[in-house]
């Protein structure tokens, strides 16, 4: 027997209870996008549905699609090559063999 008390005859019974019935293909809910777009706020509680708090939580989701495209563009410019952008290709700057000749200075002694 499980935690909440349903031993496995019972959840296979009501398992096929529930493919007889199919509640899913009976289930009303809005259709149009205006329903649709009042209904995702069924859940909140305490003024949240107000339009004030609606408009910062929009406000605040459009900043964050803002930020995930910068986010987006700064990957791939980060995981660019530095000539795609334009820069000149980086040369290495010479340098002399070093020994102990050029260290001290001592080539004319």
């Amino acid at each position: 027997m499980a935690k909440n008390g349903w031993t496995e005859e019972r959840r296979r019974r009501q398992a096929e209870i529930i493919r007889q019935n199919k509640p899913w293909e009976k289930s009303t809910g809005p259709k149009t996008q205006a329903g649709k777009s009042r209904s995702k706020y069924n859940a909140l509680k305490h003024g949240e549905y107000c339009a004030e708090w609606r408009e910062v939580q929009e406000a605040v989701i459009a900043l964050l699609k803002a930020n995930r495209e910068f986010l987006k563009l700064t990957n791939q410019l980060i995981h660019l090559e530095p000539r795609a952008l334009g820069f000149p290709k980086a040369r290495r700057k010479r340098t002399e063999e070093r020994t102990i000749e050029t260290i001290f200075d001592i080539k004319g002694l």
